[in-house]
């Protein structure tokens, strides 16, 4: 699907600029919309707005995906969610649809007078996708007249002529504080000492740009094709969220706590972004407000020791410990026990409790899927030198694989040992014995699950360091 129209120009909704480089810092953040009402019933259905200034062709990038994929129904351009009362909650789907790639970039710094035309930019973008779909003759019959069956309820924001009342802004400014949450704290480094509170959503950012592409259609060639950049949707494991993520500098501010634009990065912020988040910071900023107060402290500078205690009482969950019984409890394990929980993943593990025993709350297994690209670290924190016996916690079972690298990390270099998975540990289930080895004091030794060429699922649960007798 060529990006360019007759001319050889870009056709519109394409970024002409620089996209950037991968791993290079931008100002372009994730795309708006407007979440829609819309109804099926005839009674209570008002016709699709059309916007100021609509112009069809400004959509020719849609007319010609359509083209392309005739058979599309509503539900591949739009996401419904249904609601009460015959009505919906619509929001994107697919390349082309509700999001306005692009028109967000410059809303985090801009005033008041560029935001209403921002936002009014965005009305009529959503509004005219809507039209186009409802009345252009470049749209698939059978797609359009589904696309009619609807449109805005009429007792829904009655007062802005059945238009939402907000633009949905998924990320704009926010602050660099004490602390930024980063990718790493959602999938490597998920305990923080100062946790108060925890997130789970999905690491969840919308398209940030639309580019003309090459790649692939071996240029120069007649019909280079089009990219959507930007979109992330990752599963995360429950992860802890820093105090010190709402604090800003103390250089430059000691009496401002900040949930809502909570210092983060853009991938971090994907996940943060949600309600529920931040329900759960807004409550531990007004409680460290209050002790900030009667203390007479910066908010740096308050006991987060006394703050968690009081969010414990008040019912947060500060930790996975905090939300329930572990199967088996690691802290009454001798020697030094790591959970999957307090390990470093590469790519992405998925949580199970289906098979028991397991140590903690759940365990880790790779959903067999994209073998080599994930690993998990398990990194203790050893009290002496001297020789520690290591032992591999998982379930067994007959879908597990056979052959599950084990990489272990010693002064001495690293020893690779292989598991069968399907084989149960034995006596000490749900440990299996991999050996004996030197480790020097501290956290410079690690054991890593591998999934390299495995021949089913890899379980990653916890691992022991157990003293050994020396010889």
């Amino acid at each position: 699907m060529s990006p360019y129209d007759d001319e050889g120009k870009l056709l519109p909704l394409i970024y002409q600029g620089d996209p950037g480089k991968p791993g290079e810092g931008d100002r372009k953040v994730q795309a708006y919309n407007f979440r829609l009402c819309l109804t099926n019933r005839a009674d209570n259905r008002a016709p699709y707005p059309k916007p100021e200034g609509y112009d069809p062709d400004r959509f020719e990038l849609l007319r010609r995906y359509l083209a392309k994929a005739p058979e599309l129904g509503m539900k591949d351009v739009l996401s419904v969610a249904p609601m009460p009362n015959d009505k919906t909650d619509i929001n994107n789907k697919g390349p082309i649809s509700t999001d306005y790639i692009g028109g967000s970039w410059q809303y985090p710094e801009a005033h008041y007078a560029r935001r209403k035309e921002i936002w009014e930019e965005h009305t009529r973008y959503v509004q005219g996708f809507l039209y186009f779909l409802a009345t252009d003759p470049g749209v698939p019959a059978p797609l359009q007249e589904e696309i009619n069956e609807w449109g805005p309820a009429k007792d829904e924001f009655a007062d802005t002529g059945h238009w939402p009342h907000q633009l949905y802004i998924r990320e704009a400014r926010r602050m660099v504080g004490e602390y930024v949450m980063q990718q790493k704290d959602l999938q490597e480094e998920r305990t923080k000492p100062d946790s108060i509170g925890m997130g789970s959503y999905n690491s969840d950012s919308h398209h940030v740009q639309r580019i003309p592409s090459t790649e692939g259609t071996g240029w120069p060639a007649d019909v280079p094709g089009v990219v959507n950049e930007g979109d992330m949707q990752v599963p995360v494991k429950p992860y802890e969220i820093a105090y010190r993520a709402l604090t800003p500098k103390r250089t430059e501010c000691e009496n401002l706590l900040v949930p809502a634009c909570c210092s983060a990065s853009h991938v971090a912020y994907s996940s943060i972004r949600m309600e529920p988040q931040y329900m759960i910071m807004g409550h531990a900023a007004g409680v460290a407000a209050a002790q900030a107060i009667r203390s007479n402290a910066a908010v740096q500078e308050i006991d987060t020791g006394a703050l968690r205690e009081r969010l414990r009482q008040q019912g947060q969950i500060l930790s996975l410990a905090d939300a329930g019984s572990p199967e088996i409890d690691p802290r009454k394990l001798p020697g030094v026990v790591v959970d999957n929980l307090q390990a470093k993943e590469t790519g992405v593990w998925h949580p199970s409790t289906s098979v028991k025993p397991f140590v903690g709350l759940d365990y880790a297994h790779d959903d067999n899927s994209r073998k080599g690209t994930k690993r998990m670290r398990f990194v203790p924190n050893l009290p002496s030198d001297r020789q520690y016996e290591v032992r591999i916690a998982y379930s067994a079972n007959p879908n597990r694989a056979t052959n599950v690298p084990v990489t272990i990390n010693t002064p001495d270099g690293p020893v690779t040992v292989t598991l069968n998975q399907r084989q149960h540990p034995g006596d000490g289930a749900p440990f299996r014995s991999v050996g004996v080895y030197r480790f020097q004091k501290g956290d410079g030794g690690w054991v890593e699950i591998g999934t390299a060429a495995t021949d089913g699922h890899v379980v990653a649960d916890a691992v022991q360091w157990l003293p050994a007798e020396e010889p």
